[in-house]
């Protein structure tokens, strides 16, 4: 991970959580190279796909349907009474 910020302070930490070098602070002026890899692993998208995505539209499409029909039975009701 790489924290790079202007009003803090600049550090990296490898895949253990140990940190890399020195850290530049507020105080420090200059420049800092870190060698940090792109890919320590596969992720969770790499690993399972699309399922998780489209898995939560699905949810999200049967809540919206479920609420609708249960407000069209609620005013069906009512209307039924009045």
């Amino acid at each position: 991970m790489v924290q790079a910020t202007l009003t803090g302070v600049s550090v990296a930490y490898d895949p253990f959580g140990r940190m890399v070098g020195r850290p530049l602070t507020t105080v420090d002026r200059g420049a800092t190279l870190y060698r940090v890899p792109l890919a320590t692993g596969r992720t969770l998208y790499d690993r399972w796909g699309n399922w998780v995505p489209t898995a939560c539209c699905l949810l999200t499409a049967l809540s919206a349907a479920g609420w609708g029909l249960y407000v069209w039975a609620d005013r069906r009701k009512r209307s039924a009474r009045g």
